[in-house]
């Protein structure tokens, strides 16, 4: 997939329906849209589609930054995924939970020590 740029513009009329956030760096961010996860590199002008992460089956609540090169997801569709940023594949679906995700997912990527 080549990568998608929109003019910031007045006359852009680009919109759809932020359903998470999360900011990885000073230009870098994703956001669910729906049922997609959609990642972006903006500068002053210029907003770039880097990549576009499908899987989740109904809307997506939350979304998670993870100190790696992962983000995890929780959606309507009772499932938490966590995805490679790089590739842009699901790396892993945790299923059979009893209700819609809607919390923000906290994520340990090294284990806690007491």
């Amino acid at each position: 997939m080549g990568i998608e740029q929109l003019s910031l513009d007045k006359s852009n009329q680009y919109r759809q329906i932020c359903t998470s956030f999360s900011v990885f760096s000073e230009n870098d961010f994703v956001y669910a849209s729906e049922k997609q996860i959609k990642s972006y590199y903006f500068t002053s002008t210029i907003l770039s589609l880097v990549k576009e992460f499908d899987g989740h089956e109904d809307v997506i609540n939350t979304l998670q930054n993870l100190e790696t090169e992962c983000l995890i997801s929780g959606s309507n569709d009772r499932t938490i995924k966590i995805w490679d940023i790089e590739i842009g594949c699901c790396l892993h679906t945790f299923t059979k939970h009893l209700s819609s995700v809607i919390t923000q997912l906290q994520a340990y990527p090294k284990p806690l020590s007491y």
